[in-house]
Parts: C-alpha cells; structure tokens; sequence
C-alpha cells in the first residue's frame, strides 16, 4: 500500500513542487488548496495523480473532518507538509488587525491545526513525518513584514515542541526556511535585479532545491533528525 501523503498550499510554488516529487517517488498525494478548481483544472497534467481538496487551513473543524476522511480511506497518514502561507505587508505603523490576523492565522494557526490533526493518526500507527515551511524572514528582518516574520518565527517555535512532543511516537518534525525562491509569490516584486544582488550565489533559489531537501527530510535517510531548520536561500542570511 502506498504511503500517504497531505501538502497544504500544495497547488503552487514550493507546496506544488514537493507534493509532485512526493508523487514521483510513490506517494498517495492529497494536496490542500483555498481556491476551487474546475474538473477542467483537476484533470489537466498539472494535478495528475493527486487528489485535491479545497479546504481553508485556519478552519479547525473543516481540517479535522477532512483528516479523518483520508485516514478513513487509506488506515493511514504518513507525512505532513505544511506550506500555505500567505503575505500582507505593511509596516507597523499601518499595520491592520486583518492583516496581522490573516497573516497570522494562515501561517501559524492553520500549520498548528494540520500538525494536531495529523498527528493523532500518526499517533495510531506510530510513525510519520511533519516538514513545515519557514523562511527566513524570521532571521532577516524586512520592513512591512512583522505579521509574516513573527508568523514564521513562530512556526520554527513550533517545529521544536512538536518535536519534543511527539518523538515517542516515532514522529519526526522538522522545518525548511527558504530564502528569495523563483515562484509566483515573487513574480509580481519590482526590484529582482536588486535582490538578487543581496544574495551571495547570485540567483534565485529554484523550486526543484526545496523540492530536494524535503524529499531528504521525509526519507528513512534522516531518520534520526527531528526538531531541526534548515535554511536554503543561497547564503542571504550570512
């Protein structure tokens, strides 16, 4: 039987690419989108072979009932990965209770609800996996970005309790903090050019090298890492 597999923002970016590398190498793939696709869209090749459910992340309930309906189906929930996340910048001065609460709420509390859903079967058969996506906006502070950096800080806090947490269990969790990545969160910035020029390697990191280290992460290769970050963004936080 194949290992399961559930991807939150997995219909874009770095989700999209770690759920299609999971796919690659066996997986039963469930990937977690917000927005609805038409059967058009679910059966294009970009979705082939994994199964997609519209559910908002921050909704407790909606993510504890989708849970149970996957473990219903296959007895088992192997890995977890956690990477919806979404941006509102504005500084502090500006700052709006819905932007801090939607920043917040995607990035935090909906990564807390997955990771409390999912580990209860996880639990049950005593094993699995947890990967959460940060970034390294919560080691280099940017201006406008105090909702998202503390959202990921917090994330990374996160990572370490559920790890203490549930190592009896034979669950691992670890996190990835990115740096500036080739997706379409960064299509629409004015300044590339620039930022590249903050980076030491002198490029944008791509999809496919977060992709990799994920892959790493899940694997029985680093069976013996849990509660740790690592970082990939080309040496911007040196």
């Amino acid at each position: 039987m194949n290992k399961v597999a559930v991807v939150s923002g997995g219909s874009r970016g770095i989700g999209y690419g770690i759920a299609r590398k999971l796919q690659e190498k066996g997986y039963t793939v469930y990937i977690i989108g917000v927005k609805n696709r038409t059967e058009s869209e679910l059966s294009s090749k970009k979705y082939s072979g994994m199964n997609y459910i519209n559910l908002d992340i921050t909704d407790y309930a909606s993510v504890k009932n989708n849970f149970k309906e996957i473990y219903e189906k296959h007895a088992r929930l192997d890995v977890l990965i956690n990477s919806a996340g979404i941006v509102d910048d504005k500084k502090i001065k500006f700052m709006t209770v819905n932007s801090w609460n939607s920043v917040v709420g995607t990035n935090l509390n909906g990564v807390f609800w997955a990771i409390k859903c999912a580990s209860n079967y996880m639990i049950n058969n005593r094993e699995g996996v947890i990967l959460n996506i940060s970034s390294v906006a919560s080691k280099k502070a940017v201006n406008g970005q105090s909702n998202y950096a503390s959202s990921k800080a917090g994330v990374e806090a996160l990572t370490r309790v559920a790890a203490l947490e549930l190592a009896q269990y034979n669950i691992r969790v670890n996190s990835i903090s990115p740096g500036y990545i080739d997706t379409d969160m960064l299509s629409n910035v004015i300044g590339i050019k620039e930022i590249i020029d903050t980076i030491p390697l002198n490029r944008l990191g791509r999809v496919e090298d977060i992709a990799e280290l994920a892959a790493f992460l899940i694997s029985e290769k680093s069976g013996y890492i849990t509660g740790q970050n690592f970082i990939i963004d080309g040496g911007v936080t040196l």
